[in-house]
């Protein structure tokens, strides 16, 4: 009985995807995309309940289990746009005064290394060679910086 449901389900989503109400010879597209496809829907669909879970546990209060409150703290603090704009600048402030102290190369040097252990300035992780697959290489990429605006997450 499940699985006979679940064909039927998927195949009326599939269908519900591939038509507009009323038109059932034009394929649907939304208006704000160039295309779409059923990967496309199930990536919003996704998207869509994992903001649910995270706006869920940043507004709960009371009992919740440990993850739950961590998660919630975490979204929270980083969707927190009017404390960041409060702030500033003052978390960075120690870094800032140790970039401005440094006297010499050797200095550089040594504060690089650091940022890179932190994942600041750039973030190391291994990798297939493209070029010989039977070796491991190190891959330099870009360091984080923080996590987009509540406006790009939308």
């Amino acid at each position: 009985m499940f699985r006979r449901w679940t064909r039927v389900s998927i195949r009326a989503w599939i269908f519900s995807l591939t038509r507009v109400a009323g038109d059932s010879e034009k394929p649907y597209s939304p208006g704000d995309q160039s295309s779409w496809s059923l990967y496309g829907k199930l990536r919003d669909d996704n998207q869509a309940q994992l903001r649910g879970i995270l706006d869920s546990a940043a507004a709960a209060t009371g009992e919740r289990s440990a993850y739950a409150r961590k998660i919630g703290y975490y979204y929270a603090s980083c969707m927190d746009e009017k404390g960041a704009d409060e702030l500033g600048a003052t978390p960075l402030k120690n870094q800032l005064e140790t970039i401005e102290s440094l006297g010499s190369k050797v200095e550089l040097a040594d504060l690089a290394a650091d940022m890179v252990f932190q994942g600041a300035l750039f973030r190391f992780r291994s990798d297939q060679d493209y070029g010989d697959s039977t070796q491991v290489i190190a891959e330099p990429d870009q360091g984080g910086l923080g996590l987009p605006g509540s406006r790009l997450l939308r």
